[in-house]
Parts: structure tokens; sequence; C-alpha cells
């Protein structure tokens, strides 16, 4: 969460915690994330809105627009922005925000572009698609504007000192990962040192909250942390490949088909972060491979987890 991470930059803020696709979440998932946001920052103010089947009402967040031009007007600005990490929903929250206003102004943007009038945000789900600051009128009595920022992306030291968030946003989708180059030994790479260690993240995440909708999905006979195993489960005719296994993986992750996955774990307070003189030395080489999970415990008491699922659902 790009709140805890951003903790130091000044009291006279106010922020709001917005999580997306929230229709990808069931409603007891969505309040352990409300309460585990407030303990985490009491003066946060959450909103779950779901507008999958009214795109284009803007009833669902005139609530969030009307918080935020009264949270910039107690601050003697007139200007709200957007922060956060690549592809989380900046660009679309505010989007959604404009809708059904009939004139949407734009100041202009800070690289003096001309943008013409009833312009709006551009989005797609991919990390990286805005990269210039604008300014859009989100309200005109009282004037306020909002920013529209490109994502953020944590310093390199952070994911060193919290591996477990790095492959958390890359199961995500909100990390930009480099361009696919030719040759074996760059493949080999990335899927031993981050598609396949972040495969094994997610199905901690799953073992670890109960949510063990992934055994059928795929298959399996039991929970598991087998990345081989899983893969293998993932491989058909249209996905022959590794590489392929490894999409079709994070596709049935991203529509759903796994269930209210959470990759935090909500039992447990976010702990800000803290610089350290080490995070700014130019020789620092410590690893930041995320330590894997094999543990045969963890295979076992997710085991016993899933006996109890399944006296439930029957």
């Amino acid at each position: 969460c790009i709140e805890g991470w951003c903790d130091d930059a000044g009291t006279r803020t106010s922020r709001t915690s917005s999580s997306t696709h929230a229709d990808l979440i069931d409603e007891k998932t969505s309040v352990r994330v409300t309460d585990w946001t407030r303990r985490s920052w009491p003066e946060s103010d959450v909103f779950h809105v779901d507008c999958r089947e009214t795109r284009s009402n803007p009833t669902p967040y005139e609530g969030l627009r009307e918080w935020l031009v009264r949270a910039v007007h107690s601050k003697s600005n007139n200007c709200a922005l957007t922060v956060g990490i690549p592809n989380v929903g900046k660009s679309s929250m505010l989007l959604a925000m404009l809708r059904g206003q009939k004139s949407v102004k734009v100041r202009g943007n800070w690289s003096q572009k001309r943008v013409s009038k009833g312009a709006k945000p551009s989005i797609e789900n991919q990390p990286g698609h805005t990269k210039e600051l604008t300014q859009y009128l989100l309200q005109d009595k009282p004037r306020t504007y909002c920013l529209d920022v490109p994502g953020l992306t944590p310093p390199n030291f952070f994911f060193r000192d919290r591996p477990e968030a790095f492959y958390a946003l890359s199961a995500a989708n909100c990390i930009i990962t480099p361009p696919r180059r030719k040759g074996d030994e760059f493949e080999h790479d990335l899927m031993e040192h981050v598609l396949e260690p972040t495969v094994q993240f997610v199905l901690h995440a799953m073992n670890r909250d109960c949510c063990f909708e992934y055994v059928k999905k795929l298959g399996l006979d039991k929970p598991t942390i087998d990345v081989d195993l899983v893969l293998d489960a993932c491989q058909s005719g249209r996905y022959p490949s590794r590489r392929a296994a490894v999409t079709k993986f994070f596709k049935l992750l991203h529509s759903g088909n796994f269930g209210s996955v959470v990759f935090d774990d909500l039992s447990q307070k976010y702990k800000p972060f803290l610089f350290k003189d080490s995070h700014f030395r130019k020789n620092d080489s410590r690893s930041h491979n995320y330590q894997r999970i094999t543990s045969s415990k963890q295979d076992d008491d997710a085991w016993d987890d899933y006996d109890e699922y399944e006296d439930e659902r029957r």
C-alpha cells in the first residue's frame, strides 16, 4: 500500500485509500480489508465501490468526489492529486468522478501542452500507461482541481527489505516488466527469479487464508505450494509452454476464478517502512530473492484447513 510508503509526506495532507476492482472480493473480504486499513492508517477513509453494471453512472462516486472537495478546501487548497503504484486505478477513479459532468475543462498539464475541453483521463489495464502530470477540473464551485500523477514504483531498496511486496505487486500486474528479449538465458532468469516465485507467493497467500478455490479449478487433489505441480496443471493445448502456463495462472487469478485472494496478511498491522543509511549506498549488493516456501509443514497445515473447508461446503 503506497500510503504506508508515503507516511513521511507530512501531516498537512488528507488521504483516502481507494481499493479498485471491488468486484473481485466478496463482502466478507471487503470488511476485512476495510478493518485492516483503518487499523493500519486510522485517519484514512475507505470506499469500496462496485459499478460493473452502471459504469456510466457517476452516482457511486459522488460521495468520494464530495469528500475530496471538502478535504482539499479544508487545507486552504484547491487541488488534489492521485498518488499510488502503477496500474491500481488512479486514472480510472478520476475518470469515474468526472463522468456525468457536462463540461469537463482541463486547465492544462505540466508539460504545457494544449488539452481540449471535455478531455478525460486515458486508461488502460497496463502499468505505466499514464506518463504525464495532467490537471483536470474536478468541480467548478468551489473550483477544485485534481492532478493525475503517473504511477510511482517503490525504490529497489524497498523491495530488498520487503521482497514479498515485489511479488505481490508483480502478481497484481502493478510493476512495469522489462521488454522481452530473445535468448534462453533471459527467459530462464525471468522464470526463475520473478515469475515462479510470484506464483509460489500467490499459492502461499491463498493457503494462508484458506482460499482453496484454485484446487478445484486446476484439478488438483489437495492444496499445495509446489509451483511445478500447479504450472503443469495450467499447461494445455492453448498454453503449451511453461511461460504460457504462468500466463494462464495469472489470468485465472485476475478474473476471480481463484476466489477473493488477498496478498497482505490482514492479521498483522502494516509496519511503516523505515529508511536507513544503507539504502542510499551505491554498493549495496544484498540479495532481494524472496525465501521460497518449501516446508512440508506448510503443506500439512494447508491440507488440514482444506478438510475443514470441504466440510463447510458440504
